[in-house]
């Protein structure tokens, strides 16, 4: 609009005034006003460090607290001289007993006068030796790999692979 003669520019600036006053009030009230709740986010946790101050699982924390009970026990007996030689002392007789198993269980192939193949068959036909073509051993558990060989991160190429 254009202004006549009367009218002056100072008329204009209360209105803005007005405007700028009625803006800071709004903005106040809005920032005042509580914030929109928000929904509670629950960070997951995986991998080492997951329930490791605890789970909601009551197995989980029984097993966990087993796990605490044989550590105190390792920790005690290490303190201890006494049990220290006494654990030991049962490692030996057990490395003993196992040794002497066998030595008594393969003796057939140090035996010259024997064929070894007709003690290995008789081993195998009692359980005591698992079946190589099959692959299961004598629990009847299938046993799979044998030596892991450590291979080259970048791949060996040609018929192998990449």
């Amino acid at each position: 609009p254009v202004l006549s003669s009367s009218e002056s520019s100072t008329s204009i600036e209360p209105r803005c005034e007005m405007k700028a006053t009625a803006a800071l009030v709004v903005a106040a009230a809005a920032a005042l006003q509580p914030a929109a709740p928000r929904r509670a986010v629950q960070t997951r946790r995986h991998g080492f460090f997951e329930d490791l101050f605890g789970s909601d699982d009551p197995a989980k924390n029984a097993a966990k607290d087993e796990q605490w009970r044989i550590q105190q026990d390792v920790l005690k007996r290490r303190q201890s001289k006494e049990a220290t030689n006494k654990y030991f002392d049962s490692v030996d007789a057990n490395r003993q007993k196992a040794t002497q198993e066998q030595v008594t269980k393969w003796a057939f192939q140090r035996d010259p006068t024997q064929d070894s193949l007709i003690g290995w068959k008789k081993l195998r036909d009692s359980g005591e030796i698992g079946d190589l073509k099959t692959g299961l051993g004598t629990d009847g558990k299938k046993r799979e790999g044998g030596l892991p060989i450590p291979l080259p991160s970048f791949g060996l190429g040609g018929e192998a692979g990449v």
